[in-house]
């Protein structure tokens, strides 16, 4: 049989290009490709709302995702990007979009801005998405290992350790380059300092030593460690950080920053050396001023509460409370009563650990004033209402965690403000005889078994108010106590000390990355299928 050859003359070329291009216009794909390689930022955003409606109508969210993080590039960081991707049509594409590497970028970009905005609550949930994403996919490389380590500093901030350590570590996995190794020897430091895992704190904290790295990384290296090494009491050793930071400082500058007069006060009161600590809280105070002459500060409140409770440990109560006055003047815009008896109105309060801190502190000084002094009631009353309010700031935090870390925290803290609101009541019931002080201590008391029961009904009785498959349930109980084995295996090979088999412990951290990194997938899953039941889980805990 003959072969029939087909000529493609001009004509029959101009008819199958239609065909061969259908559902394309060659001209827009052009565009779209010239626009990828723009550079000039009035081009960017004068052509990229027109490129997206056509890429939208055709359906192609993978070029309108290009397209979106091209023009999210050339925005002014923060709120202007999330006014961007937080609208249509950014809005639809990410949801149109498959779990692929452009979703989980435009999710890294809003969660970026969100903390540059300082909602770190929104961050994380945006970091837990992204991540989500990168993990599922087997995604390594620079750009996530960024992501993790974005996210694990954000987690600092909420005070999750757990999920700080965990995600340091994902991070140290993705990041074939090395690129961030420093930062993230940094917040494994951090988080096991915090989960006060102090050995193995230090073991992060000399790898990130032996790096090197820039000054200021290794001005802040140094802090954690000396907090470490005094929190060992090894006092030469942190002392001697200290002083090598104070000489990287002085040799780029002649004066030393408040951060390094509050680090130094930390080594101390880490050590019991309040007398010691408050000339040196002092100075910070002074140079913080100096440097921000007329700005209220959450940092400045963090050395005025400091600086209260050194004079509340030297038993100097009228001292303290003046310290926390002006720690709440730096944490309330509107708020500049000096009167040691007054407190920022109960609607002011919002979520911040330093007013929940200085208000429970401030109430603490005045139970305690009024337990030497033995005469006002009014005292009673100022301390209580002090109590009452931490416990607002608490509550609102509260709302805003996910993690169990961070709650367990709350709770463990509240447990010490409830016991001083219930004595402060019934001393006022003792010194008045008045019954309504009476069933305040009552109520208080209820109070706090409400939220030790509502933690247990959280944690206990979930399985019961969802449809979650006993097979997950049994899969998370099983994982999370397989990590807590590895995790007491590591630790008792690490308190040989000289005699660790090197090898061996490096197995056991291997295996528990992967039994942590397992869960959590597990996690994320539970999380993304039965929404009802994410507050029961453990999920800190591994």
């Amino acid at each position: 049989m003959a072969k029939v050859r087909l000529k493609i003359t001009p004509l029959l070329f101009s008819l199958l290009v239609p065909i061969f291009l259908w559902g394309l216009d060659p001209h827009q794909e052009k565009r779209k490709e010239n626009f990828l390689r723009e550079t000039r930022k009035e081009v960017i955003l004068s052509q990229a709302e027109d490129l997206l409606h056509f890429f939208s109508k055709k359906e192609d969210w993978e070029a309108c995702a290009q397209i979106l993080l091209k023009k999210v590039s050339v925005l002014e960081k923060g709120k202007p990007v999330l006014d961007f991707l937080q609208a249509e049509p950014a809005l639809s594409i990410r949801q149109c979009l498959p779990h692929n590497e452009y979703k989980a970028k435009l999710l890294g970009y809003l969660a970026i801005n969100c903390r540059r905005e300082g909602n770190f609550v929104q961050a994380m949930k945006y970091y837990d998405a992204c991540l989500a994403i990168f993990y599922k996919n087997k995604n390594t490389g620079t750009l996530v290992a960024w992501a993790y380590k974005n996210a694990a500093q954000c987690a600092m901030r909420l005070l999750d350790y757990e999920k700080t350590y965990v995600y340091a570590l994902r991070s140290l996995e993705a990041d074939t380059s090395g690129t961030y190794l420093w930062i993230n020897y940094a917040s494994l430091s951090s988080a096991s300092y915090y989960l006060k895992h102090y050995e193995e704190a230090l073991a992060y904290f000399r790898k990130g030593l032996l790096l090197g790295g820039r000054e200021a990384h290794r001005i802040s290296l140094n802090y954690t460690g000396a907090k470490i090494f005094a929190q060992l009491h090894k006092e030469k050793e942190a002392r001697d950080l200290l002083q090598t930071n104070k000489k990287i400082i002085l040799s780029k500058q002649s004066y030393l920053p408040s951060s390094y007069y509050l680090a130094e006060a930390d080594v101390l009161t880490s050590l019991d050396k309040y007398s010691l600590a408050l000339p040196i809280l002092q100075k910070a105070i002074e140079v913080f001023h100096n440097d921000f002459p007329n700005i209220k500060s959450r940092e400045a409140a963090k050395i005025y509460c400091q600086l209260g409770d050194v004079y509340l440990y030297l038993a100097q109560y009228d001292k303290a409370l003046e310290q926390y006055q002006k720690a709440l003047f730096q944490l309330f815009a509107d708020f500049d009563d000096s009167n040691l008896h007054s407190n920022p109105p109960i609607e002011s309060i919002y979520p911040e650990s330093w007013i929940m801190t200085v208000l429970a502190n401030k109430g603490k000084t005045l139970l305690l004033k009024y337990q030497k002094e033995n005469t006002d009631k009014k005292l009673l009353l100022d301390a209580k209402e002090c109590f009452h309010l931490s416990l607002v700031a608490s509550s609102a935090l509260r709302t805003l965690y996910n993690g169990d870390d961070g709650k367990l925290y709350l709770q463990e803290y509240n447990t010490g403000t409830i016991e001083k609101a219930i004595l402060s009541s019934y001393l006022l019931y003792e010194n008045t005889k008045d019954v309504v002080h009476l069933q305040e201590a009552y109520d208080y008391a209820e109070y706090h078994k409400a939220l030790v029961l509502r933690e247990a009904i959280a944690t206990n009785n979930a399985p019961f108010k969802t449809k979650v498959p006993s097979s997950l349930l049994s899969k998370e109980k099983e994982l999370r106590a397989q990590v807590l084995r590895l995790k007491m295996q590591v630790n008792k090979e690490k308190s040989k000390s000289i005699a660790t088999d090197r090898q061996h412990l490096s197995r056991l951290q291997n295996k528990l990355t992967n039994a942590q990194n397992q869960y959590w997938v597990l996690i994320d899953d539970i999380k993304k299928n039965y929404p009802s039941f994410t507050f029961g889980l453990k999920q800190a805990n591994p």
